[in-house]
């Protein structure tokens, strides 16, 4: 885990990583390659403010970062590029969600979903999933930030919890459905990730590490606001036909 400061001295960059080996690694090396064929691609020197001492984070950070190692991890790569014309991560979330039995908990920076991923969460919720979302609070683009905020609404009206972290923008992009499925990696909640941008994710399907990435998501609910249905709605009415408007490009973000 690390956090990395992209804007000094303010916002910090909260996320998380892993380290893969064996034949996991070689699929996700593979895939690398293919996407960076033909392109011409020069190792940089490490930022030293990337990386932080494990001893000098919060007490939340630190039990994220000291995790044990997990091995024989049931794993599944899935990518994600213009030119995989089947959108395997958006069909694979819909699914999941469609699926889940009793819960879903998302941590994502940007989130910005289409009628079909909002229906398949607000159903979960009305089916008595326990659906939770963790945001950052404060996201690094402004339209983002508000066509995020359109869909709060018709989420929590459904059921679903809307958790607004505090710590910075948090860039953690994980899934988690029930005790035993859960998606890690690059993905952002929003169409740009789906159809545009190169991306990759890991299936895990270890019971053992998906309670260590539940865990890592129950560690940022620490540093969360729960949002409340009446306080978000008594809103002024400009603000919210302002987020209603900036939805309607949500396509191009």
């Amino acid at each position: 885990m690390y956090t990395r400061k992209l804007y000094r001295p303010k916002p910090a960059i909260n996320d998380i990583n892993d380290k893969a080996s064996g034949y996991l690694a070689r699929q996700i090396s593979s895939l690398n390659l293919s996407d960076e064929y033909g392109h011409d691609f020069k190792a940089s020197e490490q930022d030293p403010d990337y990386a932080v001492d494990s001893e000098s984070l919060p007490d939340y950070m630190r039990a994220i970062a000291n995790m044990p190692v997990i091995d024989n991890v049931m794993a599944q790569v899935i990518p994600s590029a213009p030119r995989i014309t089947e959108h395997v991560i958006y069909n694979t979330l819909l699914t999941i969600f469609h699926r889940a039995d009793h819960r879903i908990q998302i941590t994502t920076p940007y989130f910005v979903p289409d009628e079909a991923l909002l229906a398949a969460l607000t159903t979960a919720a009305k089916r008595g999933v326990e659906v939770t979302l963790i945001l950052p609070k404060k996201v690094d683009s402004f339209f983002v930030q508000h066509a995020s905020q359109a869909s709060y609404s018709i989420l929590m009206e459904a059921g679903v919890k809307i958790a607004l972290f505090k710590g910075g923008l948090l860039h953690a992009k994980t899934v988690v459905i029930d005790d035993d499925y859960c998606l890690f990696g690059t993905v952002n909640m929003d169409m740009r990730s789906f159809y545009l941008n190169m991306e990759i994710s890991l299936a895990l399907y270890t019971p053992s590490i998906v309670e260590q990435v539940y865990s890592c998501q129950q560690a940022y609910l620490t540093q969360c606001e729960l949002l409340q249905w009446d306080e978000w709605e008594s809103r002024p009415t400009y603000k919210q036909l302002f987020d209603s408007g900036i939805r309607l490009f949500s396509p191009l973000l």
